[in-house]
């Protein structure tokens, strides 16, 4: 499992995110723990901002975390 502990400052857009996230590794075709793991990683960061704009540095960390579930 991959956790994110953040305290949230708003949870405007964690569903979309998740959902967003779930459905890119379904489409991708991996299990649903991955998918799961995936959208966790998504809407665990998009809490820690106030509205749904993520600075690039925040995407850059995304991606490596995405990319280290994928590889498990």
């Amino acid at each position: 499992f991959f956790i994110i502990f953040s305290f949230p400052s708003t949870a405007t857009g964690a569903g979309d995110f998740f959902a967003a996230g779930f459905l890119y590794g379904l489409t991708c075709g991996y299990g649903l723990e991955k998918c799961a793991n995936i959208g966790s990683v998504l809407s665990g960061n998009v809490i820690q901002v106030v509205g749904t704009n993520l600075p690039k540095q925040q995407w850059d960390e995304i991606k490596l975390n995405i990319n280290t579930i994928i590889s498990q």
